[in-house]
């Protein structure tokens, strides 16, 4: 949320998690540094907050001092029905079209993603 945004604005911060206050170590120093500072003020600032799992409704809670009250969890997904007609092919079609044996993250490139480890892991897993 940008930081000088005028308190007239009611806000709403939807947030997935507190890595940068939980494992600090596991992110590179300059994200550590920019969320810390982003999130805390956002989170102070914001009129409600919609954290992604209770747990993190709970995390924020605790290092923040926000009231449960001010917070309603909502679950990331989608609904399928809007994608109904979207594509031609049936579900399940399009699977044809990938290698039988592969592995799929879905993510920022960062130390902490432990992406070493996912390749090593590729690499066993492909001598089978």
């Amino acid at each position: 949320m940008p930081p000088f945004l005028s308190k007239k604005i009611a806000t709403v911060l939807t947030y997935n998690d507190l890595v940068a206050y939980r494992f600090p170590d596991t992110m590179r120093t300059l994200a550590r540094i920019q969320q810390k500072f982003y999130l805390s003020r956002s989170i102070k600032r914001a009129d409600k907050l919609l954290p992604i799992s209770e747990s993190t409704r709970n995390e924020v809670a605790e290092f923040f001092h926000i009231p449960l009250e001010k917070m309603e969890v909502v679950y990331p997904g989608i609904e399928l029905s809007e994608f109904k007609n979207m594509f031609k092919e049936k579900p399940g079609e399009r699977v044809d079209l990938l290698p039988k044996k592969f592995f799929l993250s879905v993510s920022t490139v960062e130390p902490r993603k432990n992406y070493k480890f996912l390749y090593s892991a590729y690499i066993e897993y492909s001598k089978k």
